[in-house]
C-alpha cells in the first residue's frame, strides 16, 4: 500500500508534486511524494532498528495529527507491519481494550495522550515510541531518531490477503471488535477514490475525518494518494478560522466533511468568509 501511494508516483516523475498541505496553529508545511518518499522510509528505519517492528506485527498510533503520523503511518506499511490507528480522543479505558485485544507490539504516541496509556496492564506491549521533545530514556525518541536516520529502505513486497490495517468498531452495541482490512483493499480505495469522489492528479483535496475512524483512512489517507492528489491536514482543535483558512490558503477543489462540522461553520457567520471559490464540490460522511 505505501508504495502505491507514495513512491509509485516519484517512480512515474512525480517526485515535485505535492503530496501533503500540512497546518494547524504553529505550523504550515507542504511535503512532496519525494518528500514522503524520503520521510516514510526514515520513520520504516527507525521503527524496523530501534523498535524491532517485522512483517505482520500490529503498531499501533495514538497521537494528534500532524505530519509525523503520516510518516510513521507510512512507515510502518513499507515493513510489512499492521498498523492501528487510535482516535486521539479516546482514554484510558478505550486505549487499553483496544490494545490488548489486539495484543499490539509497538505503540506509536506522543507525550500529551502517554497518561492516557496503562503500559503496566498490557504485557504484550514491548516497545513504546514517543513523538515529541525532550523525550525520557526508557521511550524511543522517534524525532531525534528520524534526523539520522537513512532515507533509504527497502520495501516489504505483500500478498492481496496480507494485513494492512486494523480498526475497530464504536463499540456503541457491545465491545468494541478488530476488523482487519487486508492489502487488496486498495483496490476499492482507488475505485471510490476516482470514481466516487472524482479525485484527479491536479486535485487538491480534503478529508476532515480523524484517522482513528475508517473513514479517517481509506478517504483520508489511501484514496487521495492512491490516485496522486495532494492531501491537506489540518491540526489542532476545531476552530471556525483556522478551517476556512486551510480552504483558502491551500485552494482546496475536493471537501470532504461531516454535516456536524458545516453546521458549526455556518454558526459561526459569514464574516470570516474570504473566498471558497476554489472547490469543485463539497461531499458529506456520516
Amino acid at each position: 500500500m505505501a508504495y502505491e501511494c507514495i513512491d509509485r508516483h516519484v517512480d512515474q516523475g512525480l517526485g515535485d508534486k505535492i503530496a501533503l498541505n500540512y497546518k494547524d496553529e504553529h505550523r504550515k508545511e507542504s511535503y512532496t511524494y519525494k518528500d514522503m518518499q524520503r520521510l516514510s522510509n526514515k520513520a520504516a528505519n527507525v521503527l524496523s532498528e530501534h523498535a524491532e517492528v517485522d512483517k505482520g506485527d500490529r503498531v499501533f498510533i495514538f497521537m494528534s495529527r500532524t505530519p509525523e503520523l503520516y510518516f510513521a503511518l507510512l512507515g510502518v506499511l513499507k515493513i510489512g507491519a499492521i498498523v492501528g490507528p487510535l482516535f486521539e480522543a479516546f482514554m484510558e479505558k478505550a486505549v487499553a481494550d483496544r490494545l490488548e485485544n489486539s495484543e499490539a507490539k509497538v505503540l506509536i504516541t506522543n507525550k500529551a495522550l502517554l497518561p492516557r496509556v496503562p503500559v503496566d496492564k498490557l504485557p504484550n506491549l514491548k516497545k513504546i515510541v514517543v513523538v515529541d521533545e525532550d523525550v525520557e530514556d526508557n521511550y524511543i525518541d522517534f524525532i531525534s531518531l528520524m534526523e539520522t536516520a537513512s532515507d533509504e529502505f527497502d520495501i516489504e513486497w505483500l500478498k492481496s490477503d496480507d494485513g494492512l490495517i486494523l480498526h475497530y468498531t464504536s463499540g456503541s452495541t457491545g465491545q468494541p471488535k478488530g476488523v482487519l482490512h487486508v492489502q487488496q483493499a486498495m483496490l476499492v480505495h482507488y475505485i471510490s477514490g476516482k470514481y466516487v469522489l472524482d479525485l484527479q492528479e491536479d486535485d487538491v483535496y480534503w478529508c476532515t475525518a480523524d484517522p482513528g475512524w475508517v473513514t479517517g483512512t481509506s478517504y483520508g489517507i489511501f484514496a487521495p494518494w492512491l490516485n496522486g492528489a495532494t492531501n491537506c491536514i489540518a491540526g489542532g482543535r476545531f476552530s471556525p478560522e483556522q478551517w476556512y483558512s486551510m480552504i483558502e490558503d491551500f485552494k482546496v477543489t475536493i471537501w470532504y466533511t461531516a454535516p456536524t462540522a458545516l453546521r458549526m461553520l455556518m454558526s459561526a457567520g459569514d464574516d470570516i468568509v474570504e473566498n471558497m471559490t476554489c472547490h469543485r464540490y463539497v461531499r458529506f460522511y456520516q
